[in-house]
C-alpha cells in the first residue's frame, strides 16, 4: 500500500509539541488515594500529547480528489477488535482471539 510505504517506519520524534503548560508528573505508579492531583495531571498531560498527535500533519493522508483525513482515525485497538470480529463471523466461529 502506498500510503503505508511512504510513512517512516520510527515515529519516535512524532507528538512532542504537546501544551508546554501541561508536564507529566513524577513517579509512574500512582496510588489513586493518595495521588488523586497527580493522577489528574497524568491524564490531562496524555490529553495534551494526544491532541498534540492528531494535530501532527505527519498523520495526514491524502484521499482522492481534495480531501484529507488522519491516519491515526483509522488505527487503534477498538477497529482491530471490529475487525477480529468480523473474521470470526465470516469463519462461523463463536468465538477468537489474536492468537486464533
Amino acid at each position: 500500500n502506498k500510503i503505508f510505504d511512504e510513512m517512516p517506519q520510527s515515529t519516535n520524534s512524532i507528538c512532542k509539541g504537546q501544551n508546554a503548560n501541561v508536564q507529566p508528573p513524577k513517579g509512574y505508579y500512582l496510588d489513586p488515594v493518595e495521588d488523586e492531583q497527580a493522577i489528574g495531571q497524568k491524564f490531562k498531560f496524555l490529553q495534551s500529547r494526544l491532541q498534540a498527535c492528531t494535530d501532527d500533519p505527519h498523520w495526514e493522508i491524502a484521499l482522492p480528489g481534495e480531501e484529507s483525513a488522519n491516519f491515526l482515525d483509522f488505527v487503534g485497538t477498538h477497529l482491530l477488535a471490529m475487525d477480529l470480529d468480523r473474521l470470526r463471523e465470516a469463519f462461523g466461529a463463536e468465538k477468537m482471539s489474536c492468537y486464533g
